[in-house]
């Protein structure tokens, strides 16, 4: 018995029956890829530091968005670590953008987008201090006295391995605890980048903590801030370096840089401060400042860029 003329018929039957059920419209018309992007949520609800670098990454995903398409960019469910969501991002797992200092391994774990989006603005450092103790912090530091102080920093933050290898002691805390145990005065000193330290100061005073600014000294050590992504993600990579360029040749990165932190600059009146160089050993010079030019420093003027 032949069973192989039925078998031809059915299946004729079944790919007739699947080309009607699809219209000419949607065999035609591919609908566009949207492009889902997740950054770390906010550790804390009062958190401002990285408004700015939002207004940024969205301004290089809109100007993209005819080469690279739609997406649509949103935090993560879970607010984590810093140490965590590099972590997160290298197993290729829910976050996909995230924001860091660099350092050579990162660079080798990550892909590394080498804009430095504060225009190295976190290598200035300004210390928020115990009120009550200012004036004793303020006379150590102007003695050079930092070995013997203990500097408060966040759980996994690059800059603790930056402070112990200079020898300074460094006390690692949750982000929103750092501002809690200073004001218990458990530690001695807060390093705060310029773009940072003046709304977390707001943020401090609004809940009556017993916290001050150093007023006679800053730190410095060479800290390029860079967008980073999964290793094999060529196509964010691409597409942020691609809106970012954009945006300086445009002069909307300088303008948008200028409006959120010139008050911060002159505010930190680095001038009057005494300068304390430390050695940042995470660094590949080379390979770190591709863009130094685009560097602040300080005493730069102000300038807009139409």
């Amino acid at each position: 018995m032949n069973f192989r003329a039925p078998i031809n018929i059915l299946i004729l039957a079944l790919v007739t029956l699947l080309m009607a059920s699809v219209s000419p419209d949607r065999v035609n018309a591919q609908e566009p890829i949207t492009y889902d992007y997740i950054y770390p949520a906010p550790e804390i609800e009062q958190d401002e530091r990285f408004v700015y670098l939002l207004k940024l990454i969205r301004r290089s995903l809109d100007v993209t968005r005819d080469e690279y398409g739609r997406y649509t960019l949103s935090p993560a469910l879970q607010a984590m670590s810093e140490s965590r969501y590099l972590s997160e991002v290298k197993q290729g797992n829910v976050i996909n953008l995230v924001w860091s200092s660099t350092s050579r391994k990162k660079e080798r774990q990550l892909r590394a987008i080498k804009i430095p989006v504060y225009r190295g603005l976190l290598s200035y450092r300004v210390c928020l201090v115990n009120k009550n103790r200012l004036k004793d912090v303020q006379e150590r530091l102007s003695q050079g006295d930092l070995n013997n102080m203990l500097v408060g920093q966040g759980i996994g933050w690059g800059d603790v391995t930056i402070y112990r290898h200079n020898n300074i002691h460094v006390q690692e805390l949750s982000y929103g605890k750092l501002f809690e145990l200073l004001h218990a005065a458990r530690f001695d000193l807060l390093p705060r980048g310029i773009s940072e330290v003046f709304p977390e100061l707001a943020m401090a005073q609004a809940k009556e903590l017993e916290i001050a600014l150093e007023p006679s000294v800053y730190l410095y050590y060479p800290w390029p801030y860079y967008l980073f992504t999964n290793r094999t993600n060529y196509h964010l990579a691409d597409r942020l370096e691609t809106g970012l360029l954009k945006l300086i040749e445009s002069g909307e990165f300088h303008n948008l840089w200028e409006s959120t932190y010139r008050e911060y600059i002159n505010r930190a009146q680095l001038d009057q401060r005494k300068r304390i160089e430390l050695h940042n050993p995470l660094l590949d010079m080379a390979s770190s400042f591709q863009h130094s030019k685009f560097w602040y420093t300080p005493g730069e003027e102000a300038q807009s860029h139409d």
